[in-house]
């Protein structure tokens, strides 16, 4: 009868720790899902979509068109109800010439992230430091000397390339921006912990999830180098170029973009 009860107990206790190694083995296993989330950048000015080559007037009166725009996008992330980041994307560049921009007036990052409510979301406009100071030869795109976001006197990338041209009597007058150097990495968050907040996403599997941002140009315009003042690269010379030197422009610009950004 004991034997019967010794051999009873160990069965018992093989079965629970069997059962107890696979439940171990099944908490370490990747059981998410990933899903399907369309990060979208669209150009405004103003209350009018953005196109190149297109006259627009600043709060300053001044004629502006834009020849180039494009912008690194970083150290993409979904913030869930604790505040913690998941991060969803690489690095990426976002450029208002692309034919896939200039069809639908969208430009849009193809992304996975795990179902779920999320407090809203977060990217950087720039490139992490680890990767803006290597060399660019050996470096893939989106990154690389090819991308033509790249200072070779100065090593390191452009973040946000804004080039166009202003009217001034007639006359066209080119103005550029060049935005970068560590100091200037952006980062734009889309996301509150309140209950009241407008910034949540809902990622769903099997739908269609897409975030909508707008870039609205207008806004890079409305303070100058005087903060009393608009920026008008029409009347003043000291506001028209920027590449890397002087501070106190690249300063205002990068100010300035910290601005130009919401959800749709």
């Amino acid at each position: 009868m004991k034997s019967l009860y010794y051999l009873l107990t160990l069965s018992v206790f093989g079965l629970f720790f069997a059962c107890d190694d696979n439940s171990t083995e099944s908490d370490h296993q990747d059981t998410h899902v990933h899903t399907h989330v369309v990060l979208n950048f669209s150009g405004a000015f103003g209350a009018s979509a953005l196109s190149l080559n297109t006259n627009y007037t600043t709060s300053a009166s001044d004629t502006v068109q834009f020849t180039t725009l494009k912008f690194f996008v970083s150290e993409i992330a979904l913030i869930d109800s604790f505040g913690a980041a998941h991060p969803i994307g690489s690095i990426h560049l976002v450029d208002f010439s692309a034919a896939d921009y200039t069809a639908d007036g969208k430009f849009s990052l193809e992304l996975e992230a795990d179902p779920g409510f999320y407090r809203g979301l977060k990217f950087n406009v720039g490139v992490p430091f680890s990767e803006n100071h290597k060399n660019a030869a050996t470096q893939a795109a989106p990154l690389g000397a090819s991308s033509g976001m790249y200072w070779p006197w100065n090593p390191g990338y452009i973040f946000h390339k804004i080039e166009g041209k202003t009217d001034s009597a007639g006359k066209a007058i080119n103005f550029g921006w060049h935005v970068g150097e560590d100091s200037r990495n952006l980062t734009v968050m889309f996301a509150s912990l309140s209950g009241t907040t407008k910034t949540s996403f809902t990622v769903e599997s099997g739908k269609d999830n897409a975030f909508n941002v707008t870039a609205d140009y207008s806004k890079l315009f409305d303070t100058g180098l005087n903060p009393s003042t608009k920026l008008s690269p029409k009347n003043n010379v000291s506001e028209r170029i920027h590449h890397v030197g002087p501070k106190n422009l690249a300063d205002r610009i990068y100010a300035n973009t910290s601005l130009i950004f919401s959800r749709q």
